[in-house]
Formats: C-alpha cells, structure tokens, sequence
C-alpha cells in the first residue's frame, strides 16, 4: 500500500519548523554534545545485516504535525525502508503535536513525532503510556533551526549590542513550555537578566514576524523559515542561534511509540527502527555530510507545503544523532527549567520514559555510523 500523504493539512505547522541548510557545516559524526554519554549497543556490527521481510506485510501509522524533522520518515517511505522490513507505513496529520499524545495511547497511531515539552512531561507524570525512542531532530553547532532575533533598526542604531541590552525588551515567543524558552532563559542569564526584566509575549511565528516589521517586538526567539524570511525582508538580524546559547546537542524533536504497540508488537517495532535509523543516516550524509542535499530538498517540495525552492536553499537546517539516540541530558536540562519556571508540576523520572532498546537493535543490524 502507498503511504496516504495529505499534504494539504499541514499548511502554517509545517512552514513554522520548516528546517533547511544552505550549506553542510562540519560536525561531529555523533552530535551529542558535552552532556550525554551515548548508549552502547550491544555486539554492534560493523556492516549492515539482512533480515527477511516480515510476512505478511504489517501497516502502522505514523502521526504528526506535518514537520520538516519528519524528513527521515518520508525518505523511509520514499526509498522503501519499511517496505524492505515488511512494513507499510501511513502518515497521519495532526494539527498540533500534543493531539498525537490520546492517539498513540488508544493505539489509532503507533508512533508520532513530537517535542518533549511541559504538555509532555505533565501527560508523563500522569502515567501516560508512551516512550521516547529515537532523536527526531536537533540544534547542534551550524545546523540550529531557531535563533534569538532582534529588529534590524535596533541593532543598526546601536541601541542592541549585548545580552544586557534585552533589559526592558518586548520579546516573544510561541510557549513557555517549549525548548524556545530554555534557549531564552539561557539568553536572559548570560546578560544577568531574569523573565521579570522583559516583557514575554506569547505568539505564533507569523505574527511575531508582523510585530518586528511594525516596531510592536523588539526581538523573538523564532524558528525557520521564519527566520530566513524576517532576514531577507529587512525586518531582523539572526542574532544568536540556538547552539550560540547553548553548549550541547539540544533535543528539539522526539520520535514516540505507544505502549501498546511495543506490548503486542514488539518485532514490529523493532523493524520500524531499522528503516528509520537507515532514513536518518541518508539525510545526515546529503545535507550535513553535504554528499546529496539537492535529493533532500526534492523531497521537502514533494512531501510539504514550502514550494519555494529559493527558501529552502536559505534557511539553516537541523541535525541528527546519525546512530539515532536520544540525548537524555539534554532533555533533563529542559525538563529543570520546565520544573523552575512552573511550566512542568512534578518532576520526571527520564528512565521511565526513554526507552533506547529499538535503537539497540536497529545498530546491532546497521553498525555504529560511519561517515
């Protein structure tokens, strides 16, 4: 069966992550960072082994907002990596990330992408049953798909020049419990500054887009395309990028298996991550490795809303851990925040909800990355 894409659902969610280089930055072959120690897989092998198909052929669904971090799925799809592994998988649009969360515990989905955000950990706390299994996207060094943006006006007269000058500052951003505000709270503290020195606004990208044309922002933390499209109309300067305020491997996307898929499909689950790990490494060779981008971006036109290619050329892309881990500290770095700023109510034991056993397998089959 061909994976059912409805494109036309994805629209503005899509646009507002949308995440593409305009050049392929070096970087570490496993962009983990200075926090996390990556997991071991065990008896890794060295070269790719073979498995049969599963017979008969099993279907799964995938659900998301229809982001650009899902590229890995949709080269999956593309290139018959779940096929191979006897899997035929369905993409299901949501509108927002956090509709996935009811969907893959009822099992109408199997596995989403999504953002381990305070929505999530406080569904976690709650016992929701779902695991974080696999990166579905990152900032790392040159590869940031958000950055602090200020009005260009602001810094051409000088009135901007420091961390010190957001004092006073009208600054938005889409949520405070999303990893946008952990970049901002970096940003606050490197100039001595707390929340209470700014004015914090809550707002879609497109809107803070408006309000740094018309003078009503003074700055925003802002997502691509956004981004790319505030600097060629004159409207801001791409200030700091995320990895500019951050010294580590930021977890921007997650990818998500819900309990009772690895309960009564646990092969399944296992060869879903072979074709994926397989996917992630083809976009982490074209565009990062800088080997094959040109294939990439044919594939963001077919598969999303963003046809402009002129766009896509421009706007900075985000990462992968090629050996498809998810970096744990990372996301504890995030959920204290979460927890300080109030956002998150209880804490989160992270080993109850990170689950790196699908990851295991697919290196036992697929060997540690090479470039």
């Amino acid at each position: 069966m061909r994976a059912r894409m409805i494109v036309a659902l994805l629209g503005v969610a899509l646009l507002s992550v949308l995440l593409v280089a305009c050049s392929a930055p070096t970087m570490p072959a496993t962009p983990q960072g200075t926090l996390v120690e990556q997991p071991t897989a065990p008896q890794a092998t060295s070269q790719a082994v073979a498995s049969p198909p599963l017979r008969p052929p099993t279907h799964v669904k995938f659900g998301s907002p229809g982001v650009s971090t899902d590229i890995s799925v949709f080269i999956g799809m593309e290139r018959g990596y779940f096929q191979q592994e006897g899997i035929e998988t369905e993409f299901v649009p949501f509108s927002t990330g956090p509709e996935t969360l009811p969907a893959l515990v009822t099992n109408e989905i199997q596995i989403a992408g999504g953002s381990a955000n305070a929505a999530f950990y406080n569904a976690a706390a709650r016992g929701l049953e779902l695991k974080l299994v696999a990166d579905k996207g990152g900032c790392w060094t040159n590869t940031c798909y958000y950055a602090l943006v200020v009005r260009k006006d602001l810094i051409d007269s000088g009135q901007f020049r420091d961390f010190a000058d957001l004092r006073g500052r009208k600054i938005s951003l889409n949520s405070r419990g999303v990893n946008l505000m952990v970049n901002l709270v970096a940003a606050l503290s490197k100039g001595g500054l707390t929340e209470q020195d700014v004015e914090l606004v809550e707002m879609g990208p497109t809107d803070a887009l408006i309000g740094l044309a018309n003078g009503a922002l003074d700055a925003a933390m802002l997502l691509e395309p956004q981004v790319a499209q505030g600097v060629s109309q004159g409207v801001l300067v791409r200030w700091k990028g995320g990895d500019d305020l951050l010294p580590y491997y930021q977890q921007g996307g997650v990818l998500m298996y819900g309990s009772r898929f690895i309960a009564e499909h646990p092969e399944v689950a296992r060869r879903w991550m072979v074709g994926y790990v397989r996917a992630l490494r083809d976009y982490y060779d074209a565009v990062v490795q800088g080997r094959d981008r040109t294939s990439i971006l044919d594939l963001l036109v077919k598969y999303t809303s963003l046809k402009d290619r002129s766009v896509l050329e421009r706007v900075v892309l985000h990462t992968y851990n090629p050996d498809g881990y998810v970096n744990v500290e990372a996301l504890q770095e995030d959920l204290n925040v979460f927890l300080q700023l109030g956002v998150v109510q209880q804490p989160v034991d992270l080993r109850t909800v990170v689950d790196h056993q699908f990851v295991d397998y697919a290196i036992q089959r697929l060997g540690r990355y090479a470039p």
